[in-house]
């Protein structure tokens, strides 16, 4: 059975990331939009109302100079897999407050796509890593980082 263990400061990183992540296609951005222009004196708020614009959206990625310096950019880099909900919606007149959870997944290793990145495959390190991970005789899988960030949402709503 797999050990699943949590880690406070992984955790906070993230979260940490997501929050710097000020671009109007980030996650974060498409919510506080999609919560702020929708109707609720007509409607129900569901999934579907995030969904097509959430796709069109890009996750925080541990990309920036900083995550090369603090290590983040090696051990994690991009995330494999995200889930997003929404915890929590009060809404009090006008104004709302919304819990958002991401539940992440990246995994220590390197994957098709990025082997073929001119940053990774020319460096022999990387090369020699991807081998390690798919020949046959070694097969050193990749393991998995689980992380998770739960941020807070406030605004005015169109009640």
């Amino acid at each position: 059975m797999e050990e699943i263990i949590k880690n406070p400061a992984m955790n906070n990183a993230y979260r940490n990331l997501i929050l710097a992540d000020n671009s109007p296609n980030s996650t974060r951005a498409i919510i506080k939009r999609a919560i702020e222009q929708f109707d609720f004196s007509k409607s129900k708020l569901t999934k579907e109302n995030f969904t097509n614009d959430l796709y069109k959206s890009h996750l925080s990625k541990y990309t920036r100079w900083k995550d090369w310096v603090n290590g983040m950019g090696i051990t994690v880099h991009d995330v494999n897999s995200t889930e997003i909900s929404i915890e929590s919606l009060v809404l009090e007149g006008n104004k709302y407050t919304a819990v958002i959870k991401y539940r992440a997944q990246d995994h220590f290793g390197l994957d098709r796509e990025d082997i073929l990145k001119p940053k990774f495959n020319s460096i022999s390190f990387f090369r020699i890593w991807f081998v390690l991970q798919r020949a046959k005789h070694l097969a050193q899988k990749p393991f998995f980082t689980n992380f998770e960030a739960t941020i807070t949402l406030t605004g005015k709503a169109n009640v």
